[in-house]
Parts: C-alpha cells; sequence; structure tokens
C-alpha cells in the first residue's frame, strides 16, 4: 500500500472542513451545522490517527488548534442534538399532543444554533501548514501503511470489547472507534490495506448507522426529561414509544457484534 491515497485523503478532508467552516460561519441552521460536524467527524479520525501515529512533541504543535476546534464541535452539537429530538417527535407525532414543548424547544435550539455561529465566526483557522507539515511526515514514513492497519485494527477490536463486555449506555465510546475506522477505510476506497474486507468495511458502516440511531433516541429521553411535561401519565407514555425505538436499534446491533467479531478476528 502506497502513503499517496492516504495522504490525498488528509489533505481533500481538511479542505472540505475549510469549505464547511466557512459555510457555517456565513448560514445559520440545521444543515449547515450538520455539513460541519459531518466534516470534523472526517478530520477527526484524521486527528486521531494522527495522535496514534506521531510523537507527543508533534502532536502538541497542533493541540491548541484542536482543542478550539473541539469546543466548536461541542457547541454544534448541542444545537444539532435538539434538531434530532424535534425531528424524532415529528416522526413519532408527539408535538401533535405536546404542541407547547415543540415550541420550548424550538426556541432552545434557536439560542444553541446562534451560539454555535458566534463561536465559528469568532474561530480564527490556522495556516494549513501547522496541521499539513504532520502529515508530510507521515508521507515520507515508509511504515505509515503498516501504522493505518495496526491503528484501525486496534479501533474494531477496543469496539468489539465494549459492545461486548459494556452497558448500552457506554455504545457511544464504540461508535467513535468503529466511524474513525469506517471513515479511514472509505477514504482510502480501492487503496486499503488488504488486511480488511469489503465485508468489513461495509458492515463498520451499517453498525456506525444503526449506533447514531440509538444514541439518537438516548439523546431524546434525555432532553424530554429535562423539560416540563405536562403529566406524569403523558411522560411515561412517550417514554415507552421511544424505548421501544430505542430497544429495536440494540437489538439490531447485538446481534451484528458476533459478525464484526468473526470478521475482525480474521484479519489476526
Amino acid at each position: 500500500m502506497s502513503n499517496k491515497p492516504l495522504i490525498s485523503y488528509f489533505n481533500e478532508s481538511l479542505n472540505q472542513f475549510s469549505t464547511q467552516l466557512f459555510i457555517a460561519g456565513k448560514e445559520l441552521n440545521s444543515e449547515a451545522i450538520h455539513d460541519f460536524r459531518v466534516a470534523y467527524k472526517q478530520l477527526d479520525s484524521i486527528v486521531a490517527f494522527l495522535n496514534y501515529s506521531l510523537t507527543d512533541k508533534d502532536i502538541s504543535s497542533i493541540q491548541n488548534w484542536l482543542q478550539q476546534l473541539n469546543t466548536i464541535y461541542r457547541k454544534g452539537g448541542k444545537a444539532r442534538n435538539y434538531n434530532v429530538v424535534l425531528k424524532i417527535g415529528t416522526q413519532l407525532k408527539i408535538w401533535e399532543i405536546l404542541p407547547k414543548t415543540e415550541i420550548e424547544l424550538l426556541a432552545k435550539s434557536k439560542i444553541h444554533q446562534e451560539a454555535f455561529y458566534q463561536a465559528v465566526n469568532n474561530f480564527k483557522l490556522p495556516r494549513k501548514q501547522i496541521i499539513t507539515a504532520q502529515i508530510k511526515q507521515l508521507e515520507q514514513n515508509k511504515n505509515t501503511p503498516s501504522l493505518i492497519t495496526s491503528f484501525i485494527d486496534q479501533n474494531i477490536h477496543h469496539a468489539i470489547l465494549i459492545l461486548e463486555q459494556n452497558p448500552s449506555e457506554e455504545w457511544h465510546k464504540a461508535r467513535k472507534l468503529i466511524k474513525h475506522s469506517f471513515l479511514l477505510l472509505e477514504g482510502l476506497k480501492n487503496n486499503k490495506p488488504l488486511l480488511f474486507s469489503d465485508q468489513l468495511q461495509i458492515l463498520c458502516g451499517i453498525l456506525e448507522h444503526d449506533l447514531g440511531k440509538w444514541h439518537d433516541y438516548i439523546v431524546f429521553t434525555k432532553v424530554l426529561q429535562k423539560l416540563s411535561i405536562e403529566t406524569d401519565q403523558l411522560f411515561e407514555d412517550i417514554f415507552t414509544l421511544v424505548k421501544n425505538e430505542t430497544e429495536q436499534y440494540q437489538q439490531k446491533i447485538s446481534v451484528r457484534i458476533p459478525l464484526l467479531k468473526e470478521l475482525a478476528n480474521s484479519m489476526d
């Protein structure tokens, strides 16, 4: 495996992030927040690999930049959570019986969108050399292909451990690990390490999607618990409905864990 596809993917992701950051600073809406977060996660998969493969000294040069980016991402996450809650409530026709709660959520969503918009506009994107210098090191390192292989392998096995041994409340950590692996494999496309099969890549994509949907319902429940619902019985009825949706995704994820383990072990 050549270093060039990996470096090309890294540079494309960095350019895409810069573009979405610019758009997010111009447009105050949920779509701009979503696109920013997608681009951030792509960049985050690269940063995770940099943390894995470079020395502490090399990483320290971009640490401050990463902390600022993470602050913006978290603000975008709060806005996104309210958008998710509003969307699920619409799908389940909950706002037909809780119109007051919908208005309360829309108002909170607007506040968090504005906070995100302000944070983006206060952020000064540094010169790309800050991170491209680190990427350049990987391009020149003959061990980069084996590093990317061991990084993805470690992520997938760690995710399996979390999914098997931890309560579902911890599954969001596994999703991040699987997301990093999937994005890197997707970015490398036909140039991914031969060790990783197409089946594994496809399964990572499915699991990442289902874990995301499962987490959306967890977020929905937590947000509603903080709001004043008209009656306790009404909340219990809604909670039961959402719990059923959550458990369906938990079941879909659980039945796929053995296959993920089988495919991952076949790499060893």
